[in-house]
């Protein structure tokens, strides 16, 4: 189902296992990763990447 106004699929509790290119590409044999440059728990985007089978490149930061 296509998101509605206000709901997108990265924020919905069924947003796991979802068909998408990365899997198609897994199948094949490639690393399949999701790089954000800010924090990934904003905007549930760490629970949709990782729970679509993404491995998560995020900012690191030098202390």
């Amino acid at each position: 189902m296509p998101p509605t106004a206000g709901e997108s699929v990265i924020k919905r509790k069924d947003n796991k296992n979802k068909f998408s290119t990365g899997a198609i590409f897994k199948q094949k044999g490639y690393t399949v990763k999701y790089m954000y440059g800010g924090d990934a728990f904003f905007d549930n985007m760490q629970d949709f990447f990782s729970g679509n089978g993404y491995e998560i490149v995020i900012k690191s930061h030098n202390r």
